[in-house]
Formats: structure tokens, sequence, C-alpha cells
């Protein structure tokens, strides 16, 4: 049987690999945001119209910062149940989260101009 500390460590680790979907697909709808990006430059029939991009950057944008408040609850947690673990991951965790909060400003306070850099926080 295991303990409850096991069991919780487990769930910790079951929410990170969530978090890393959510990324992934994250990453997935950036790819697809540039794509579309290429297009307009080519002048080419694009799959997305400029609104349409604009509203699906501030929204992709949106998930990334919470994907970046949830794996900073997720560090908090680690370090709970885990007093030896390094503060380290929660101090990156804060630039990851000042990161997308100015990839988010970004994409609200400039929607006339179709600026995509949800990815560039990711990589």
């Amino acid at each position: 049987m295991f303990s409850n500390k096991e069991l919780r460590k487990a769930k910790l680790i079951d929410d990170r690999i969530t978090g890393t979907y959510l990324f992934i697909s994250s990453l997935i709808v950036s790819i697809i945001l540039l794509y579309n990006k290429k297009l307009v430059l080519l002048n080419q029939k694009t799959i997305l119209s400029k609104q349409e991009a604009k509203t699906i950057n501030i929204i992709n944008s949106s998930v990334v910062l919470l994907i970046s408040l949830f794996f900073q609850y997720l560090n908090y947690e680690n370090k709970k149940e885990d007093g030896t673990s390094s503060d380290l991951s929660i101090i990156i965790s804060y630039f990851l989260i000042s990161a997308a909060g100015l990839s988010l400003y970004d994409s609200i306070i400039h929607p006339s101009e179709e600026i995509i850099q949800t990815e560039d926080i990711i990589t």
C-alpha cells in the first residue's frame, strides 16, 4: 500500500504532465498562428482571418499565463511536500509568469498588429 505522501507526490507528477500537455497544445496553436502570418506575408489565402488570429493569440497568451500560474502552484506544493527541494524552480516560475504576462499585455495593447510571441516564452 502506498503512503499518503507517495500518493500526493504521484498526483503532483500527474499534474505536471497535464500542464506539459497544455504547454504543448499552446505551442501547436502558436505554430498555426505563425503559419497563418506567413501566408499573410506571402499574400496567400490564410486559414484564419485577422480578427480570428488576434483573438486566438490573446486567448493563447491567456492560457500560457494560466499554465504558468498553475506550475507556480505545483512548485509551491512540491516544496511543501519535499522540504529539501530547491527554490530555483519557484524563482524560474516567477520569470515564466512575468514573460507570459508581458506577452498577454502586448497581445492586448497591440491588437492592430499581428504580433505572435507566445511561442517565444515557451521555448
